[in-house]
């Protein structure tokens, strides 16, 4: 399952993926769309998705510290925990593009 996909940049975990019922159908249908060529392809289309919701999670956290729903503290140690996650995922998607571009793979995606 893990062939030639990249190893090695590890993240912190806590974001649940897999949604279940309604949500996990749309998904379906979304993966469906697009269907990676090779497991690099897909492991950036995962690895993106993955900065995509942290990045909308932090905006989300930004929202509530301004709502005054969140305490200073807890909001920069969630920030600081998910902008190390988002970090991991960008460095993931960028060892996978150049070893895609080192390959020959220009775009790896099917549609």
């Amino acid at each position: 399952e893990n062939e030639g996909k990249v190893s090695g940049v590890g993240g912190v975990g806590g974001v649940e993926e897999g949604a279940e019922g309604v949500e996990r159908k749309e998904t379906d249908i979304a993966d469906a769309a697009f269907r990676p060529e090779d497991p690099l392809s897909e492991q950036i289309l995962e690895e993106m998705a993955k900065d995509l919701a942290l990045e909308d999670a932090m905006d989300c956290l930004d929202e509530a510290l301004n709502a005054k729903k969140i305490e200073l503290e807890p909001y920069l140690e969630l920030i600081r925990e998910l902008s190390k996650e988002q970090f991991f995922a960008r460095a993931t998607t960028m060892v996978a593009r150049k070893e895609q571009r080192e390959r020959g793979v220009s775009h790896g995606v099917t549609f």
